[in-house]
């Protein structure tokens, strides 16, 4: 099963919002859509479609104890920088790195969620 991330980016005022999907740690590919869904179309579409064990979570991105208000204005800050530039190497670690703690922040908001279920 592959974990998929979705985040908005940050636009200018007045522009249409866009998120970008991203599969596991790559923040390579453009799967970006007005909204999660079409975003989470378009990697879907490249990656095959879901398996029959496809869950799919969809959380508006916001702080808290998993991932800060810091984390995601870095992150939102870097995917919005590699659209126009290259990133620097300790950038692209760093992306990288961000992309994974928020995967785990992910990860523990499904395991909360479940607990709190009964599961």
């Amino acid at each position: 099963m592959t974990a998929v991330t979705i985040v908005r980016e940050n636009t200018e005022p007045g522009d249409e919002p866009r998120f970008r999907a991203i599969a596991g740690n790559s923040s390579n590919g453009d799967y970006v859509g007005k909204t999660a869904g079409e975003a989470l179309d378009a990697l879907t579409k490249q990656l095959g479609g879901p398996d029959d064990s496809s869950i799919i979570v969809v959380q508006q991105m916001r702080p808290d104890h998993f991932f800060t208000s810091e984390q995601i204005n870095r992150l939102q800050s870097l995917i919005s920088r590699s659209k126009t530039s290259a990133l620097t190497p300790d950038e692209q670690a760093e992306l990288g790195a961000l992309i994974s703690e928020e995967l785990q922040a992910s990860a523990l908001r499904v395991s909360a969620v479940a607990d709190e279920l009964g599961r």
